[in-house]
Protein backbone atom coordinates (compact mmCIF):
# COMPACT_ATOMS: atom_id res chain seq x y z
CA UNK A 1 0.00 0.00 0.00
CA UNK A 2 1.24 3.51 -1.19
CA UNK A 3 2.07 5.37 1.74
CA UNK A 4 -0.06 8.74 1.98
CA UNK A 5 0.56 12.05 3.74
CA UNK A 6 -1.15 14.79 5.29
CA UNK A 7 0.61 17.64 5.56
CA UNK A 8 -2.53 20.08 5.44
CA UNK A 9 -4.31 17.93 8.51
CA UNK A 10 -5.39 20.17 11.48
CA UNK A 11 -4.76 19.83 14.90
CA UNK A 12 -8.33 19.75 15.77
CA UNK A 13 -9.10 16.07 15.31
CA UNK A 14 -6.86 15.48 18.77
CA UNK A 15 -6.97 16.91 22.12
CA UNK A 16 -3.94 18.31 24.26
CA UNK A 17 -0.43 18.33 24.40
CA UNK A 18 0.07 14.34 24.05
CA UNK A 19 -2.43 14.07 21.46
CA UNK A 20 -0.81 16.68 19.15
CA UNK A 21 2.49 15.15 19.80
CA UNK A 22 1.54 11.70 18.77
CA UNK A 23 -0.05 12.65 15.92
CA UNK A 24 2.90 14.40 14.69
CA UNK A 25 4.85 11.04 15.43
CA UNK A 26 2.52 9.02 13.61
CA UNK A 27 2.64 11.52 10.16
CA UNK A 28 6.35 11.56 10.56
CA UNK A 29 6.70 7.93 10.28
CA UNK A 30 4.64 7.56 7.85
CA UNK A 31 1.12 6.80 9.58
CA UNK A 32 -1.80 5.30 7.33
CA UNK A 33 -5.26 6.63 6.96
CA UNK A 34 -6.62 3.72 9.66
CA UNK A 35 -3.98 5.20 11.96
CA UNK A 36 -6.13 8.45 12.14
CA UNK A 37 -9.51 7.24 11.52
CA UNK A 38 -8.89 5.36 14.35
CA UNK A 39 -7.79 8.44 16.72
CA UNK A 40 -11.13 10.01 15.50
CA UNK A 41 -13.49 7.66 15.77
CA UNK A 42 -12.07 7.63 19.67
CA UNK A 43 -12.47 11.48 19.81
CA UNK A 44 -16.33 11.23 18.05
CA UNK A 45 -18.56 10.66 21.46
CA UNK A 46 -16.52 13.22 23.23
CA UNK A 47 -17.26 15.54 20.88
CA UNK A 48 -20.65 14.95 20.13
CA UNK A 49 -21.56 14.84 23.82
CA UNK A 50 -20.00 18.32 24.22
CA UNK A 51 -21.90 19.51 21.47
CA UNK A 52 -24.83 18.40 22.99
CA UNK A 53 -23.97 19.71 26.30
CA UNK A 54 -23.06 23.40 24.95
CA UNK A 55 -27.20 22.79 22.79
CA UNK A 56 -28.33 21.92 26.24
CA UNK A 57 -27.09 24.77 27.74
CA UNK A 58 -28.03 27.43 25.19
CA UNK A 59 -31.90 25.93 25.04
CA UNK A 60 -32.03 26.05 28.94
CA UNK A 61 -30.51 29.93 28.93
CA UNK A 62 -32.86 30.54 26.11
CA UNK A 63 -36.14 29.46 27.61
CA UNK A 64 -34.77 31.26 31.07
CA UNK A 65 -34.56 34.12 29.06
CA UNK A 66 -38.29 33.88 27.56
CA UNK A 67 -39.58 32.93 31.10
CA UNK A 68 -38.03 35.73 32.32
CA UNK A 69 -39.19 38.16 29.60
CA UNK A 70 -42.54 36.62 29.85
CA UNK A 71 -42.97 37.23 32.97
CA UNK A 72 -41.91 40.43 33.08
CA UNK A 73 -44.34 41.23 30.20
CA UNK A 74 -46.91 39.67 32.02
CA UNK A 75 -46.53 41.77 35.41
CA UNK A 76 -46.67 44.50 33.41
CA UNK A 77 -50.09 43.30 32.16
CA UNK A 78 -51.21 42.52 35.39
CA UNK A 79 -50.13 45.51 37.16
CA UNK A 80 -51.27 48.10 33.99
CA UNK A 81 -54.80 46.62 32.64
CA UNK A 82 -56.63 49.80 33.88
CA UNK A 83 -59.07 46.83 35.47
CA UNK A 84 -59.18 45.52 39.17
CA UNK A 85 -57.59 42.21 39.00
CA UNK A 86 -56.49 38.98 41.66
CA UNK A 87 -55.48 35.63 41.01
CA UNK A 88 -57.18 32.94 43.92
CA UNK A 89 -56.22 29.91 44.32
CA UNK A 90 -58.16 26.60 44.44
CA UNK A 91 -59.64 27.43 47.85
CA UNK A 92 -60.77 31.18 46.58
CA UNK A 93 -57.67 32.49 48.68
CA UNK A 94 -56.35 35.31 46.90
CA UNK A 95 -52.80 34.85 45.46
CA UNK A 96 -52.20 37.79 44.29
CA UNK A 97 -53.85 41.27 43.64
CA UNK A 98 -52.72 44.36 41.33
CA UNK A 99 -52.98 48.09 41.96
CA UNK A 100 -56.26 48.56 41.17
CA UNK A 101 -57.72 45.88 43.01
CA UNK A 102 -56.00 47.76 46.23
CA UNK A 103 -57.48 50.97 45.09
CA UNK A 104 -60.82 49.42 45.12
CA UNK A 105 -60.89 48.07 47.82
CA UNK A 106 -59.03 49.60 50.03
CA UNK A 107 -56.67 46.68 51.45
CA UNK A 108 -52.70 46.44 51.03
CA UNK A 109 -51.45 43.54 49.08
CA UNK A 110 -49.73 42.34 51.80
CA UNK A 111 -53.01 42.21 53.54
CA UNK A 112 -55.02 40.50 50.92
CA UNK A 113 -52.08 38.27 49.26
CA UNK A 114 -52.76 34.95 50.98
CA UNK A 115 -54.41 36.58 53.93
CA UNK A 116 -57.75 36.83 52.65
CA UNK A 117 -60.32 35.04 50.46
CA UNK A 118 -62.57 36.66 47.53
CA UNK A 119 -65.83 34.86 49.53
CA UNK A 120 -64.78 37.81 52.24
CA UNK A 121 -65.01 40.81 49.70
CA UNK A 122 -68.52 39.37 47.82
CA UNK A 123 -71.27 40.93 49.36
CA UNK A 124 -73.05 38.13 51.97
CA UNK A 125 -76.19 38.38 49.39
CA UNK A 126 -74.38 37.59 46.11
CA UNK A 127 -72.40 34.83 47.45
CA UNK A 128 -75.21 32.37 46.90
CA UNK A 129 -75.18 33.92 43.13
CA UNK A 130 -71.82 33.70 42.73
CA UNK A 131 -71.30 29.98 43.72
CA UNK A 132 -74.49 29.07 41.18
CA UNK A 133 -72.47 31.04 38.43
CA UNK A 134 -68.92 28.50 39.59
CA UNK A 135 -70.77 25.43 39.34
CA UNK A 136 -71.98 26.35 36.06
CA UNK A 137 -68.47 26.81 34.89
CA UNK A 138 -67.24 24.18 35.87
CA UNK A 139 -70.01 21.74 34.53
CA UNK A 140 -69.38 23.71 31.33
CA UNK A 141 -65.84 23.09 31.50
CA UNK A 142 -64.91 26.47 29.69
CA UNK A 143 -61.76 28.09 30.94
CA UNK A 144 -63.28 31.52 31.05
CA UNK A 145 -66.77 33.02 32.09
CA UNK A 146 -67.82 36.59 32.48
CA UNK A 147 -70.34 39.72 32.06
CA UNK A 148 -71.69 38.86 35.81
CA UNK A 149 -72.99 41.42 38.20
CA UNK A 150 -71.83 40.99 41.94
CA UNK A 151 -71.42 43.81 45.05
CA UNK A 152 -68.78 43.87 46.76
CA UNK A 153 -67.61 45.70 50.17
CA UNK A 154 -64.59 47.67 50.67
CA UNK A 155 -62.56 48.47 53.92
CA UNK A 156 -65.12 51.24 54.75
CA UNK A 157 -67.91 48.64 54.21
CA UNK A 158 -68.85 50.47 51.36
CA UNK A 159 -70.97 48.01 48.69
CA UNK A 160 -69.61 48.47 45.27
CA UNK A 161 -70.84 47.00 42.14
CA UNK A 162 -68.89 45.42 40.03
CA UNK A 163 -68.81 43.36 36.89
CA UNK A 164 -66.94 40.01 37.22
CA UNK A 165 -65.14 37.78 34.44
CA UNK A 166 -63.12 34.98 35.41
CA UNK A 167 -60.79 32.79 33.54
CA UNK A 168 -58.77 29.71 34.73
CA UNK A 169 -55.41 28.80 35.22
CA UNK A 170 -55.88 24.84 34.09
CA UNK A 171 -52.35 23.78 35.07
CA UNK A 172 -51.86 26.15 38.22
CA UNK A 173 -55.08 25.63 39.43
CA UNK A 174 -55.84 28.72 39.87
CA UNK A 175 -58.82 31.93 38.25
CA UNK A 176 -57.64 35.12 37.76
CA UNK A 177 -60.70 37.55 38.47
CA UNK A 178 -61.20 40.59 36.24
CA UNK A 179 -63.37 43.24 38.32
CA UNK A 180 -64.77 45.89 36.70
CA UNK A 181 -66.46 48.92 39.23
CA UNK A 182 -69.60 49.85 37.98
CA UNK A 183 -70.88 51.54 40.90
CA UNK A 184 -71.41 55.13 39.34
CA UNK A 185 -72.69 53.71 36.21
CA UNK A 186 -75.26 51.83 38.07
CA UNK A 187 -76.08 55.03 40.22
CA UNK A 188 -76.40 56.87 36.82
CA UNK A 189 -78.97 54.06 35.58
CA UNK A 190 -80.79 54.37 38.57
CA UNK A 191 -81.30 57.91 38.23
CA UNK A 192 -82.24 57.46 34.71
CA UNK A 193 -84.62 54.64 35.69
CA UNK A 194 -86.18 56.74 38.71
CA UNK A 195 -86.66 59.77 36.18
CA UNK A 196 -87.94 57.51 33.72
CA UNK A 197 -90.48 55.97 36.24
CA UNK A 198 -91.57 59.23 37.06
CA UNK A 199 -92.12 60.51 33.78
CA UNK A 200 -93.88 57.45 33.28
CA UNK A 201 -95.83 57.74 36.16
CA UNK A 202 -96.91 61.72 34.86
CA UNK A 203 -97.90 60.46 31.58
CA UNK A 204 -99.89 57.51 33.32
CA UNK A 205 -101.48 59.85 35.80
CA UNK A 206 -103.13 62.15 33.21
CA UNK A 207 -106.79 61.37 32.36
CA UNK A 208 -106.08 62.89 28.71
CA UNK A 209 -104.53 60.82 25.93
CA UNK A 210 -100.78 61.34 25.72
CA UNK A 211 -98.37 60.47 22.85
CA UNK A 212 -94.77 60.75 22.19
CA UNK A 213 -94.32 60.98 17.96
CA UNK A 214 -90.54 60.93 16.73
CA UNK A 215 -89.76 63.01 13.22
CA UNK A 216 -91.17 60.68 10.82
CA UNK A 217 -94.48 60.89 12.95
CA UNK A 218 -94.24 57.80 14.57
CA UNK A 219 -95.47 57.32 17.82
CA UNK A 220 -92.91 56.46 20.43
CA UNK A 221 -94.59 55.90 23.64
CA UNK A 222 -98.87 56.15 24.53
CA UNK A 223 -100.37 56.20 28.04
CA UNK A 224 -103.10 54.01 29.19
CA UNK A 225 -105.41 57.06 28.33
CA UNK A 226 -104.32 56.35 24.69
CA UNK A 227 -105.11 52.57 24.64
CA UNK A 228 -108.55 53.24 26.08
CA UNK A 229 -109.68 55.88 23.55
CA UNK A 230 -108.16 53.69 20.66
CA UNK A 231 -109.15 49.90 22.21
CA UNK A 232 -105.18 49.00 20.97
CA UNK A 233 -102.41 48.04 23.21
CA UNK A 234 -99.50 50.38 24.03
CA UNK A 235 -97.38 47.45 21.84
CA UNK A 236 -99.33 47.66 18.99
CA UNK A 237 -99.60 51.47 18.41
CA UNK A 238 -95.67 51.89 19.07
CA UNK A 239 -94.10 52.73 15.75
CA UNK A 240 -96.97 53.18 13.52
CA UNK A 241 -98.03 56.07 12.31
CA UNK A 242 -100.25 58.79 14.83
CA UNK A 243 -102.30 60.19 12.39
CA UNK A 244 -103.99 56.89 11.12
CA UNK A 245 -105.96 57.05 14.93
CA UNK A 246 -107.95 60.05 14.10
CA UNK A 247 -111.30 60.36 11.25
CA UNK A 248 -109.48 63.05 9.35
CA UNK A 249 -105.62 61.42 9.14
CA UNK A 250 -104.83 64.10 6.81
CA UNK A 251 -105.58 66.95 9.12
CA UNK A 252 -104.29 65.07 12.19
CA UNK A 253 -100.76 65.59 9.84
CA UNK A 254 -101.15 68.96 8.59
CA UNK A 255 -101.39 69.75 12.60
CA UNK A 256 -98.08 67.69 13.13
CA UNK A 257 -96.64 70.01 10.64
CA UNK A 258 -97.96 72.99 12.25
CA UNK A 259 -96.38 71.90 15.49
CA UNK A 260 -92.84 71.26 13.44
CA UNK A 261 -93.15 74.89 11.80
CA UNK A 262 -94.83 76.89 15.11
CA UNK A 263 -93.16 74.86 17.98
CA UNK A 264 -96.61 74.19 19.31
CA UNK A 265 -100.29 74.06 18.45
CA UNK A 266 -103.19 74.56 21.16
CA UNK A 267 -106.88 73.06 20.74
CA UNK A 268 -106.77 72.19 17.64
CA UNK A 269 -109.83 70.25 16.76
CA UNK A 270 -109.84 66.72 15.73
CA UNK A 271 -111.95 63.27 16.00
CA UNK A 272 -110.47 59.60 17.39
CA UNK A 273 -111.50 56.35 16.30
CA UNK A 274 -111.11 53.66 18.71
CA UNK A 275 -111.28 50.22 17.68
CA UNK A 276 -115.09 49.59 18.31
CA UNK A 277 -115.65 52.98 15.40
CA UNK A 278 -116.82 55.02 18.47
CA UNK A 279 -115.77 58.54 17.79
CA UNK A 280 -114.09 60.64 20.19
CA UNK A 281 -114.00 64.74 19.73
CA UNK A 282 -111.16 66.20 21.16
CA UNK A 283 -108.62 69.11 21.23
CA UNK A 284 -105.16 68.59 19.75
CA UNK A 285 -102.29 70.24 21.70
CA UNK A 286 -98.88 69.25 21.12
CA UNK A 287 -95.11 71.21 21.37
CA UNK A 288 -91.50 69.65 20.61
CA UNK A 289 -89.18 68.79 23.08
CA UNK A 290 -85.39 68.61 22.64
CA UNK A 291 -82.72 66.86 24.46
CA UNK A 292 -79.96 68.30 26.66
CA UNK A 293 -77.37 69.91 23.51
CA UNK A 294 -81.35 71.18 22.06
CA UNK A 295 -82.02 69.23 19.01
CA UNK A 296 -85.39 68.16 18.38
CA UNK A 297 -86.35 64.78 19.49
CA UNK A 298 -90.58 64.69 18.65
CA UNK A 299 -93.26 65.96 19.71
CA UNK A 300 -95.06 65.37 23.19
CA UNK A 301 -99.10 65.81 22.23
CA UNK A 302 -102.44 65.84 24.37
CA UNK A 303 -105.76 64.94 23.45
CA UNK A 304 -108.34 66.77 25.55
CA UNK A 305 -111.82 65.01 25.33
CA UNK A 306 -114.38 67.63 24.64
CA UNK A 307 -117.08 64.97 24.34
CA UNK A 308 -118.70 66.10 27.76
CA UNK A 309 -117.82 69.62 26.81
CA UNK A 310 -119.50 69.91 23.41
CA UNK A 311 -122.54 67.88 25.02
CA UNK A 312 -122.71 70.86 28.07
CA UNK A 313 -122.09 73.58 25.27
CA UNK A 314 -125.20 71.63 23.15
CA UNK A 315 -127.55 71.69 26.21
CA UNK A 316 -126.20 75.49 26.97
CA UNK A 317 -127.33 76.22 23.38
CA UNK A 318 -130.75 74.49 23.18
CA UNK A 319 -131.55 76.34 26.31
CA UNK A 320 -129.77 79.94 25.14
CA UNK A 321 -131.76 79.61 22.20
CA UNK A 322 -134.53 78.43 24.42
CA UNK A 323 -134.27 81.60 26.25
CA UNK A 324 -134.17 83.83 22.90
CA UNK A 325 -137.33 82.39 21.73
CA UNK A 326 -139.56 82.60 25.20
CA UNK A 327 -137.82 86.59 24.89
CA UNK A 328 -138.72 87.27 22.04
CA UNK A 329 -142.15 85.79 22.92
CA UNK A 330 -142.37 87.70 25.54
CA UNK A 331 -141.36 90.61 24.01
CA UNK A 332 -143.96 90.38 21.40
CA UNK A 333 -146.92 89.34 23.47
CA UNK A 334 -145.58 92.55 25.41
CA UNK A 335 -145.69 94.55 22.29
CA UNK A 336 -149.10 93.05 21.39
CA UNK A 337 -150.30 94.32 25.36
CA UNK A 338 -148.62 97.92 24.58
CA UNK A 339 -151.12 97.71 21.35
CA UNK A 340 -154.24 96.52 23.41
CA UNK A 341 -154.03 99.06 26.09
CA UNK A 342 -152.99 101.54 23.32
CA UNK A 343 -156.64 100.81 21.74
CA UNK A 344 -158.20 100.49 24.80
CA UNK A 345 -156.98 103.83 25.78
CA UNK A 346 -157.99 105.27 22.25
CA UNK A 347 -161.54 103.51 22.66
CA UNK A 348 -162.43 103.74 26.15
CA UNK A 349 -160.38 107.06 28.21
CA UNK A 350 -159.53 109.24 25.16
CA UNK A 351 -163.10 109.17 23.93
CA UNK A 352 -164.79 109.84 27.81
CA UNK A 353 -162.49 112.31 28.01
CA UNK A 354 -163.68 114.17 24.87
CA UNK A 355 -167.17 113.37 25.58
CA UNK A 356 -166.50 115.15 28.86
CA UNK A 357 -164.66 117.69 27.01
CA UNK A 358 -167.74 118.59 24.54
CA UNK A 359 -169.96 118.60 27.14
CA UNK A 360 -168.13 120.95 29.45
CA UNK A 361 -167.98 123.60 26.57
CA UNK A 362 -171.62 123.43 26.41
CA UNK A 363 -172.18 123.99 29.83
CA UNK A 364 -169.95 126.86 29.31
CA UNK A 365 -171.53 127.93 27.16
CA UNK A 366 -174.59 128.69 28.65
CA UNK A 367 -174.93 132.17 31.58
CA UNK A 368 -173.79 130.81 34.42
CA UNK A 369 -172.46 132.87 37.48
CA UNK A 370 -168.54 133.93 36.97
CA UNK A 371 -167.31 131.96 40.15
CA UNK A 372 -168.93 128.92 38.07
CA UNK A 373 -167.65 129.54 34.97
CA UNK A 374 -164.19 130.21 36.24
CA UNK A 375 -164.26 126.48 37.75
CA UNK A 376 -165.49 125.13 34.78
CA UNK A 377 -162.77 126.76 32.45
CA UNK A 378 -160.42 125.38 35.16
CA UNK A 379 -161.87 121.68 34.50
CA UNK A 380 -161.69 121.93 30.76
CA UNK A 381 -158.41 122.59 30.90
CA UNK A 382 -158.04 119.62 32.83
CA UNK A 383 -159.28 117.90 30.49
CA UNK A 384 -157.36 118.50 27.67
CA UNK A 385 -154.28 118.22 29.95
CA UNK A 386 -155.66 114.56 30.69
CA UNK A 387 -156.50 113.83 27.12
CA UNK A 388 -153.11 115.27 25.87
CA UNK A 389 -151.29 112.80 28.40
CA UNK A 390 -153.51 110.22 27.29
CA UNK A 391 -152.67 110.80 23.49
CA UNK A 392 -148.56 110.54 24.71
CA UNK A 393 -149.47 107.63 26.92
CA UNK A 394 -150.73 105.61 23.94
CA UNK A 395 -148.07 106.75 21.48
CA UNK A 396 -145.46 105.71 23.77
CA UNK A 397 -147.27 102.49 24.59
CA UNK A 398 -148.01 101.46 20.44
CA UNK A 399 -147.52 103.86 17.71
CA UNK A 400 -150.49 103.96 15.52
CA UNK A 401 -148.32 105.96 12.39
CA UNK A 402 -145.96 102.10 12.45
CA UNK A 403 -149.63 99.96 12.20
CA UNK A 404 -151.44 102.54 9.61
CA UNK A 405 -148.96 103.37 7.23
CA UNK A 406 -145.80 101.21 7.68
CA UNK A 407 -141.90 101.56 9.11
CA UNK A 408 -140.83 104.44 6.37
CA UNK A 409 -143.54 106.73 7.88
CA UNK A 410 -143.12 105.57 11.75
CA UNK A 411 -139.07 106.24 11.19
CA UNK A 412 -139.88 109.82 10.19
CA UNK A 413 -142.51 110.54 13.04
CA UNK A 414 -139.93 109.03 15.68
CA UNK A 415 -136.80 111.04 14.11
CA UNK A 416 -139.74 114.10 14.98
CA UNK A 417 -140.60 113.13 18.62
CA UNK A 418 -137.10 112.58 19.16
CA UNK A 419 -135.62 116.10 18.40
CA UNK A 420 -138.71 117.00 19.86
CA UNK A 421 -137.98 115.55 23.17
CA UNK A 422 -134.48 115.66 23.38
CA UNK A 423 -133.12 118.07 20.96
CA UNK A 424 -131.71 115.51 19.09
CA UNK A 425 -131.45 116.33 15.09
CA UNK A 426 -132.02 113.08 13.23
CA UNK A 427 -131.03 112.79 9.68
CA UNK A 428 -133.08 110.23 8.19
CA UNK A 429 -133.10 108.68 4.67
CA UNK A 430 -135.78 105.82 3.87
CA UNK A 431 -136.40 103.99 1.01
CA UNK A 432 -139.58 103.76 -1.43
CA UNK A 433 -138.58 100.34 -1.85
CA UNK A 434 -139.87 99.04 1.50
CA UNK A 435 -143.71 98.27 1.71
CA UNK A 436 -145.52 97.12 4.38
CA UNK A 437 -143.92 93.68 5.76
CA UNK A 438 -144.46 91.10 8.75
CA UNK A 439 -145.47 93.36 11.42
CA UNK A 440 -143.69 91.91 14.19
CA UNK A 441 -140.06 92.66 12.22
CA UNK A 442 -141.46 96.18 11.54
CA UNK A 443 -141.91 96.59 15.40
CA UNK A 444 -138.61 95.20 16.49
CA UNK A 445 -136.85 97.44 13.96
CA UNK A 446 -138.61 100.23 15.28
CA UNK A 447 -137.98 99.79 18.41
CA UNK A 448 -134.40 98.75 18.39
CA UNK A 449 -133.67 102.18 16.88
CA UNK A 450 -136.06 103.97 19.24
CA UNK A 451 -133.71 102.05 21.51
CA UNK A 452 -130.18 103.44 20.05
CA UNK A 453 -131.39 106.69 19.35
CA UNK A 454 -131.76 107.17 23.16
CA UNK A 455 -128.30 105.55 23.25
CA UNK A 456 -127.21 108.46 21.16
CA UNK A 457 -128.95 111.27 23.53
CA UNK A 458 -127.64 109.34 26.75
CA UNK A 459 -124.10 108.16 26.30
CA UNK A 460 -122.65 109.52 22.92
CA UNK A 461 -122.94 113.31 23.65
CA UNK A 462 -123.90 114.68 19.99
CA UNK A 463 -126.33 116.75 18.49
CA UNK A 464 -126.96 114.77 15.51
CA UNK A 465 -127.59 111.18 14.30
CA UNK A 466 -128.06 109.27 11.16
CA UNK A 467 -130.84 106.71 10.22
CA UNK A 468 -130.63 105.00 6.89
CA UNK A 469 -133.20 102.44 5.63
CA UNK A 470 -132.79 100.36 2.79
CA UNK A 471 -134.21 97.08 0.90
CA UNK A 472 -131.43 94.87 -0.23
CA UNK A 473 -132.93 92.01 -1.64
CA UNK A 474 -135.11 90.12 0.40
CA UNK A 475 -133.82 91.75 3.44
CA UNK A 476 -134.44 94.97 5.11
CA UNK A 477 -131.54 96.88 6.53
CA UNK A 478 -131.71 99.92 9.32
CA UNK A 479 -128.70 101.97 9.50
CA UNK A 480 -128.29 104.20 12.91
CA UNK A 481 -124.96 106.07 13.07
CA UNK A 482 -123.37 108.95 15.15
CA UNK A 483 -119.78 111.20 15.29
CA UNK A 484 -119.70 111.07 19.28
CA UNK A 485 -117.70 109.34 21.55
CA UNK A 486 -118.02 105.29 20.88
CA UNK A 487 -117.13 102.78 22.77
CA UNK A 488 -115.76 99.23 23.05
CA UNK A 489 -118.03 96.24 21.97
CA UNK A 490 -116.25 94.00 24.60
CA UNK A 491 -118.62 95.87 27.05
CA UNK A 492 -121.66 94.21 25.40
CA UNK A 493 -121.37 91.24 27.24
CA UNK A 494 -119.96 92.37 30.45
CA UNK A 495 -123.14 93.29 32.80
CA UNK A 496 -120.97 95.43 35.00
CA UNK A 497 -119.86 97.77 32.28
CA UNK A 498 -123.63 98.28 30.86
CA UNK A 499 -125.01 101.21 31.64
CA UNK A 500 -128.68 100.88 29.81
CA UNK A 501 -129.70 97.66 31.17
CA UNK A 502 -129.88 95.04 28.62
CA UNK A 503 -129.90 97.81 25.56
CA UNK A 504 -127.70 96.30 22.75
CA UNK A 505 -127.46 92.61 23.54
CA UNK A 506 -131.35 92.62 24.03
CA UNK A 507 -131.16 93.52 20.08
CA UNK A 508 -128.57 91.43 19.10
CA UNK A 509 -129.98 88.13 20.61
CA UNK A 510 -134.31 88.59 19.19
CA UNK A 511 -132.27 89.78 15.98
CA UNK A 512 -130.47 86.58 16.11
CA UNK A 513 -133.33 84.37 17.10
CA UNK A 514 -135.02 85.52 13.92
CA UNK A 515 -131.91 84.94 11.70
CA UNK A 516 -131.36 88.45 11.40
CA UNK A 517 -127.92 90.35 11.47
CA UNK A 518 -126.51 92.82 14.19
CA UNK A 519 -122.87 94.31 13.40
CA UNK A 520 -121.28 96.97 15.45
CA UNK A 521 -118.66 99.30 14.18
CA UNK A 522 -117.24 101.63 16.60
CA UNK A 523 -114.28 102.68 19.29
CA UNK A 524 -113.72 105.07 21.69
CA UNK A 525 -113.65 108.32 20.48
CA UNK A 526 -114.73 107.43 16.81
CA UNK A 527 -118.35 107.30 16.68
CA UNK A 528 -120.75 104.08 16.51
CA UNK A 529 -122.36 102.92 13.23
CA UNK A 530 -125.06 99.78 13.95
CA UNK A 531 -126.61 98.27 11.48
CA UNK A 532 -129.61 95.89 11.94
CA UNK A 533 -130.92 93.55 8.55
CA UNK A 534 -134.34 91.49 9.02
CA UNK A 535 -135.71 89.25 6.34
CA UNK A 536 -138.68 90.16 5.30
CA UNK A 537 -140.53 87.18 6.44
CA UNK A 538 -140.18 86.42 9.67
CA UNK A 539 -137.72 82.76 10.73
CA UNK A 540 -135.72 81.07 12.91
CA UNK A 541 -131.75 80.48 12.43
CA UNK A 542 -131.23 77.15 13.07
CA UNK A 543 -127.71 77.04 14.10
CA UNK A 544 -125.37 79.73 15.39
Amino acid sequence: MAMRKYPDVPFIFVSGALGEELAIELLKKGATDYVLKDRLSRLAPAVTRALREVGERTERKRIEDALIESETLYRAIFENTGTATIIVEEDMTIFMANKQFEQLIGFSRSELEGNKSWNEIVHPDDLIKYAEMDQKWIVSSTTSIGGYEYRIMNRRGDVLHVLVNIASIISAKRKVISILDITKLKEVEKEKRDASLYARNLIEASLDPLVTINAEGKIMDVNQATESVTGLSREKMIGSDFSDYFTEPDKAHEGYLEVFSKGFILDYPLAMRHASGQVTDVLFNASLYRNETGEIQGILASARDITERLEAETKILKTNEMLRSLTSELVMTEERERRRIAVDLHDNIAQTLAIIKMRLGALLNQKLEEGFAKSLEDIIDLTNEAIQQTRSLMTDLSSSVLYELGLNEAMEWLGEQIQAQYGLKIILKTDPKIRKFDKDLELLLFRATRELLLNAVKHARVKEAYVILQKLGDNIRVTVKDNGRGFDTEDIDQPSKRTGGFGLLSIRERLHHIGGIFEIETKRGQGTCIRLVVPEQKRRKKSR
